[in-house]
């Protein structure tokens, strides 16, 4: 009987060409150029809260015209029997944290618009700011890609015949001890 692996698998946006990561970071550079460029201009010409729905509307506009939703390929990887649950939990502890954060980050912008509105004398005009600003941090939240356990305790051998495996994580490529600590 050989060695016992959990089997992980992992759904990853299908590799990028070189072309397609240079447009990726073009279309995000020239995204944030011009929400940049519109909360100047806004700030400097006294309507930031415009400029902040323009903004807000620029970057929505780019996520679902170039929203690049790669296709998600799966691949397979095995740890040691028994550590399968304990990766998939550590991910979903970052993934609840990196949540956390940026829900946290979203509603203090969308408050600081609102309240700067507010001061500057135009209650709707902060609403729907400060609503744009929120929308847009719930509507590029994303989700995350978290590994799941596919078989636990199973032989190598079967596991090897069982799925394509990418890499044995505990063999081929470096281990996050780290995971195991918590």
């Amino acid at each position: 009987m050989g060695e016992r692996v959990d089997v992980l698998a992992y759904d990853e946006p299908a590799s990028l060409s070189p072309e397609d990561r240079k447009r990726r970071r073009m279309v995000s550079l020239a995204t944030a150029v011009v929400a940049t460029v519109l909360l100047a201009v806004g700030l400097v010409r006294g309507r930031l809260l415009l400029a902040a729905i323009g903004a807000a509307v620029a970057v929505a506009v780019s996520a679902l015209l170039f929203g690049f939703d790669a296709e998600l390929e799966t691949t397979y990887r095995t740890v040691e029997a028994g550590r399968g649950s304990e990766i998939v939990r550590a991910h979903e502890v970052e993934a609840r944290k990196r949540s956390q954060l940026r829900t946290a980050l979203v509603v203090v912008l969308a408050g600081g618009v609102t309240a700067y509105g507010i001061f500057r004398g135009s209650l709707l005009l902060s609403i729907v700011a400060g609503g744009s600003v929120a929308g847009l941090g719930v509507f590029l939240g994303g989700d995350p890609h978290l590994p799941r356990v596919v078989e636990a305790d199973v032989d190598r051998d079967r596991a090897r015949s069982m799925f394509d495996l990418e890499q044995d994580a505990d063999r081929d490529g470096p281990r996050d001890d780290r995971l195991g600590e918590r």
